[in-house]
């Protein structure tokens, strides 16, 4: 008898190890994906969004009226004393109450919609805490005469 070697190539490439399959994207994950790339696209139209605004404090306030501005920017334009005196700039306070105005309404519902999301994410967590494990069914007997020995109450002896 002959005895063959096998010889094993170690220049062989290796075997592909198995590429682990990329997460499942829910139905969820898409809608909070869209959501947040229009709210990040609309964000980047915002003039001066991104400056610094560091140096205002948490304590600045608006210490008059927006009717009260309206009607100062009105009496300042209808006015060539006023208008010469230029302590006031209408155009830039036109613009930040227009600002205003426009985004507002937006900061508002942004906080409805977040208040909302928390209270249904609580909602949704609450109820994952109090799901009861699934109910197994009872084993079923291999045959039919094992089923018909266990409902005498026979079952199998040992």
């Amino acid at each position: 008898m002959s005895s063959t070697k096998e010889t094993v190539s170690t220049n062989a490439p290796a075997a592909d190890p198995q590429v682990p399959s990329s997460p499942t994207t829910t139905f969820y994950q898409q809608i909070a994906g869209q959501l947040g790339s229009s709210v990040s696209q609309s964000i980047e139209q915002i003039p001066g969004y991104h400056d610094d605004l560091s140096a205002m404090g948490k304590g600045v306030r608006r210490p008059v009226s927006n009717v009260f501005i309206s009607m100062t920017v009105t009496a300042v334009e209808a006015s060539d004393e006023l208008t010469g005196v230029k302590q006031l700039d209408v155009e830039q306070t036109r613009d930040s109450g227009q600002f205003s105005e426009a985004f507002q309404p937006i900061v508002d519902q942004l906080k409805s919609v977040t208040s909302r999301l928390e209270l249904m994410i609580r909602a949704k967590e609450a109820r994952k805490a109090k799901a009861k494990p699934p109910v197994t069914p009872p084993a079923t007997p291999a045959t039919p005469a094992a089923a018909v020995e266990d409902a005498k109450g026979g079952g199998a002896t040992k």
